[in-house]
């Protein structure tokens, strides 16, 4: 099964992409209508700013992990899953600052919501603000990452290869 031919992957990871920078605003921006909102709204907003990190990040290294599985596939056999961008090295070397970016942000979150929810320790919590902040630069890199597939179908390199119509 090739995880990265899901389209809904791919749309729920820009629909995350929006959300965790809006919910890091969120989080430490402390708008207006959560002060006068009731205790249960201002739970479930900061509950979707924890949980909302921990989402794009599953996503995004599901998405390097297809991407390894598409590098190790003719290795076993089968051919049909490579792509034909897939072993260019800069393909390689973003799927692997992704996955690591990834990792880091799944990392501090699944610690934050593990602190919050689960253990019962005191004192001041700052894995939400590392996590909120590593979350929303991954999102932004993720939006980066989608508006230059767009303009850019080919690769960033094949454009710069092409002679100009000069």
């Amino acid at each position: 099964m090739d995880l990265d031919a899901l389209p809904s992957l791919r749309t729920l990871e820009v629909a995350l992409a929006i959300v965790v920078p809006l919910s890091a605003v969120g989080l430490f921006g402390e708008p207006a209508f959560l002060a006068d909102a009731p205790s249960v709204f201002a739970a479930l907003w900061f509950g979707a700013g924890l949980v909302a990190p921990v989402l794009l990040a599953t996503v995004v290294v599901l998405r390097a992990l297809a991407h390894v599985v598409r590098l190790v596939a003719p290795v076993v056999g089968h051919d049909q899953l490579r792509r034909p961008g897939d072993v260019s090295p800069l393909r390689i070397l973003v799927s692997l600052a992704f996955g690591a970016l990834a990792a880091y942000v799944l990392w501090w979150s699944l610690g934050t919501v593990y602190a919050v929810y689960f253990a019962s320790v005191g004192g001041v919590l700052m894995g939400h603000l590392v996590a909120a902040v590593f979350g929303s630069v991954l999102a932004l890199l993720v939006l980066l990452r989608v508006a230059l597939g767009r303009l850019f179908p080919d690769g960033p390199a094949a454009r710069l290869r092409r002679p100009t119509l000069e």
